[in-house]
């Protein structure tokens, strides 16, 4: 639904069930992916790997996500913002990774299912955004934004 045909402001927008629904999306979707990062070093050193590398790993899925990120914005233009964000967090709930073999693939490769939470993550960033922008038109995008 495109409501953007008028410009918002923060009030109004705060009334609308598009701005909490957002709002509980990126929430739900922040804490899925920050949990999965706080624990993810503590994960590979309880199964043998190094601290310091155990945190590489996490560290690069956040620079190899960049592509995804372009992927997904690319995506959204052609089939919808929201149909590719409910997409995008699928991918979140279908990633298991309790084989610390996986650990690279984690972070960036394209073995099947092992980039699902990368690229999952990387639509957490690129697409909430687009979908605020595309709802809530207007002077008043930055602090919709800020509170979705």
């Amino acid at each position: 639904m495109r409501m953007a045909s008028r410009s918002w402001t923060v009030r109004e927008a705060l009334t609308t069930r598009q701005f909490w629904l957002l709002a509980l999306s990126s929430l739900l979707s922040s804490l899925v992916t920050q949990s999965v990062f706080a624990h993810q070093v503590a994960f590979f050193v309880d199964h043998g790997l190094e601290a310091l590398f155990a945190s590489y790993i996490v560290g690069i899925v956040g620079m190899v996500s960049l592509g995804s990120k372009i992927l997904w914005g690319t995506v959204s233009d052609r089939i919808g913002r929201e149909m590719t964000y409910t997409m995008a967090l699928l991918l979140l709930v279908w990633t298991d990774h309790s084989d610390p073999i996986q650990c690279l693939p984690f972070a960036c490769s394209d073995v099947p299912l092992s980039h699902l939470f990368r690229d999952g993550y990387a639509s957490t960033a690129a697409l909430p955004p687009l979908i605020t922008a595309d709802l809530f038109e207007g002077r008043a995008y930055g602090g919709i934004l800020d509170g979705s």
